[in-house]
């Protein structure tokens, strides 16, 4: 199962880390009287880490390219031990769960692409991390036709482009990019710089959602 962390500073601070006293993870702010934790070289694993660790309220200083949300890998579950009549009900009902979910196939129609969707511009937006970057703005230059990344980074352009032209990838904390489109262009995979811009004040840290388990991982957590 994944989970989500996300991280935010809802009230930047204006105090200058720079003239804190140096600590061992940071510094010493003398006006609230608390450590302000330097995360601006943590990657995302000890980001995330961090944040597993340690629940309390905490103050720090980041890049404003690390304000976003991470995917945490998903922990083990110790496996269980249930006697045969159990494991066999489970894949008993895991047999009609597939029965049914093959039956549904069958009636579904194939998703075809309309005339207006094929050709259009798609690609995937990473930052340096190689982590996927929702809502960054794509816009083709000159215009006010646009798009967002969704919360896997993806994206499809609304329009079709031609050769030449321009899009404006851009999001806070990152150095916009400007891409020249080339001939028959249908992909455009992106990978953002950050910025060195930082921010500072007390970290609100929240788990988007957890993924639910299918039928079939619970059968499987059982062995």
């Amino acid at each position: 199962m994944k989970q989500q962390l996300i991280l935010n500073i809802n009230m930047p601070c204006s105090e200058k880390f720079n003239k804190f006293d140096k600590t061992k993870q940071g510094g010493f702010c003398n006006t609230y009287k608390k450590e302000v934790i330097d995360f601006r070289n943590m990657t995302a694993t000890e980001l995330i880490k961090f944040f597993e660790d340690n629940r309390s309220t905490t103050c720090g200083i980041f890049k404003t390219s690390q304000m976003k949300t991470y995917s945490q890998p998903s922990i083990p579950r110790k496996k269980r031990h249930s006697n045969y009549l159990t494991v066999l009900g489970f894949v008993v009902l895991s047999l009609f769960a597939f029965q049914n979910m093959e039956a549904q196939q069958t009636n579904t129609p194939t998703e075809v692409k309309t005339s207006e969707q094929v050709g259009l511009l798609t690609g995937t937006v990473l930052d340096h991390d190689n982590l996927p970057l929702p809502n960054m703005s794509i816009v083709l230059k000159g215009t006010k036709v646009g798009t967002t990344t969704n919360f896997e980074g993806e994206y499809t352009f609304p329009q079709k482009l031609k050769e030449g032209d321009i899009l404006i990838f851009s999001s806070l904390g990152y150095s916009p990019k400007r891409i020249k489109i080339g001939k028959d262009q249908t992909v455009l995979n992106v990978v953002m710089e950050a910025e060195l811009v930082e921010l500072m004040g007390a970290v609100d840290t929240n788990k988007a959602y957890k993924s639910k388990r299918t039928l079939w991982q619970k059968i499987k957590a059982i062995f």
